[in-house]
């Protein structure tokens, strides 16, 4: 789970300033509309029948789906057909989730310029705010019983499992772990709360803080294609989980008896159940529908985009050229304590450049590198790098280049 920085940009700025303009609307009655961003430029309706990184849920008598697609939540029937938009083009909606009684739903918005969580009416109307503040709120859940929603957040410090209660407003943190806790889900009963740890492992709390592990990855041994284990949540009838597994370019969906899809672009998200026991998922542009026995078919959607382009003359660069330019985003720079040369990073590299002479490559080996910092005395550099699959400090002798790992620290930076 990547954390967006703080004082990220506006989505309504963004658009108000002319970049390219995605203004959605349904083929069925549109509810909530939001304004196209006036950009002065022409525009036209593309009609979009696959999407990208799509998270689908299933309402609970299984004729509806709700999925997200250009930060806007939308619904379809769970035959296919025209979907319907819920949301207008500045909520930045993503993650919708239905309540139990299946008049709501619950998702993340960055409306505000942070994650927060918000709801909306199932037929569009009732939109409400129900978190604030600087800290995100994602990846929210409705509780079983409808008086709680999940969610993880970093209101804490680090990102743990915290629950909302409806009724009063209150929040309650529900777990913590060693490492970045996310992508909360409820066991059928309610009791238990299931949620990816640091990408690797999956662990189980209930309402007491009795805490299981579920599964987990093993390390990986290619530090350029690591494993990593996305959204579980509990099978229909509670007793196992599943779980989606990015490893060497391709994600499946496992549960408790093995890969359950495989040969497909599945989005790493938690598929969704229907009453009569069909798993719903999204992959390769697709919301998708598989039998227990395995079978998958296709629900196929469609809505309608308004695109338009702004009239500016963009300008030409040239990336294929052979001849020497200036390097840009230098950064970082460290004078040695003798005053005699200078380290900085560019290019994803360290230099190393003496005063009034030509700068020469100190660390080049294709990982990120950054911080440099001189020694007292001038002798060792040390300097950040993910080198050993994670950010962790490292030294350099500066005559003999010979360098050694300082900290091995899980979220060393």
């Amino acid at each position: 789970m990547s954390k967006s920085p703080r004082g990220g940009v506006d989505r309504r700025r963004l658009l108000s300033l002319g970049g390219t303009a995605i203004a959605a609307s349904s083929l069925a009655a549109p509810v909530a509309i939001g304004a196209t961003a006036k950009t002065g430029a022409a525009s036209r309706r593309v009609m979009v029948t696959e999407g990208t990184n799509i998270a689908v849920s299933a309402a609970p008598d299984g004729k509806t789906l709700a999925f997200d697609l250009y930060g806007v939540i939308w619904t379809l029937p769970v035959t296919g057909g025209a979907a319907r938009r819920l949301t207008d083009d500045l909520t930045d909606g993503a993650q919708p989730d239905w309540s139990p009684d299946g008049k709501q739903l619950v998702f993340q918005s960055y409306r505000d310029g942070s994650f927060q969580i918000w709801t909306v009416g199932a037929n569009g109307a009732g939109l409400k705010q129900l978190t604030q503040g600087p800290y995100d709120c994602r990846e929210p859940r409705f509780s079983p019983d409808g008086k709680q929603v999940a969610f993880a957040s970093d209101r804490t410090g680090a990102y743990a499992i915290h629950v909302l209660d409806l009724a009063t407003g209150e929040i309650r943190l529900w777990a913590s772990a060693e490492g970045q806790a996310c992508e909360p889900a409820w066991s059928p009963d309610g009791r238990r709360i299931a949620f990816a740890v640091e990408r690797a492992r999956v662990e189980i709390v209930d309402a007491a803080g009795a805490r299981s592990v579920g599964p987990g990855i093993k390390a990986s041994s290619d530090r350029l294609n690591p494993a990593e284990l996305h959204s579980p949540a509990f099978t229909a009838d509670g007793t196992g989980i599943v779980y989606s597994v990015l490893a060497n370019g391709r994600t499946e969906l496992v549960g408790p008896g093995g890969p359950l899809v495989t040969g497909q672009d599945v989005f790493a998200f938690r598929p969704a159940w229907l009453p009569n026991g069909d798993m719903v998922y999204a992959a390769d542009g697709r919301i998708r529908r598989r039998t227990p026995a395995g079978g998958v078919s296709d629900i196929a959607f469609r809505l309608s985009v308004e695109v338009a382009r702004p009239s500016y003359k963009k300008r030409q660069r040239d990336y294929d050229g052979v001849t020497p330019k200036p390097a840009v985003g230098i950064g970082s720079p460290a004078l040695s304590p003798d005053g005699a040369q200078v380290v900085f990073r560019a290019l994803n590299a360290l230099w190393l450049l003496p005063l009034g002479g030509k700068p020469s490559r100190l660390v080049s080996d294709g990982f990120w590198v950054c911080d440099p910092a001189w020694s007292p005395d001038g002798r060792t550099l040390a300097y950040s790098t993910d080198r050993g699959g994670k950010l962790d400090i490292w030294l350099r002798d500066m005559a003999s280049g010979a360098e050694r790992k300082l900290t091995a620290h899980k979220d060393a930076a």
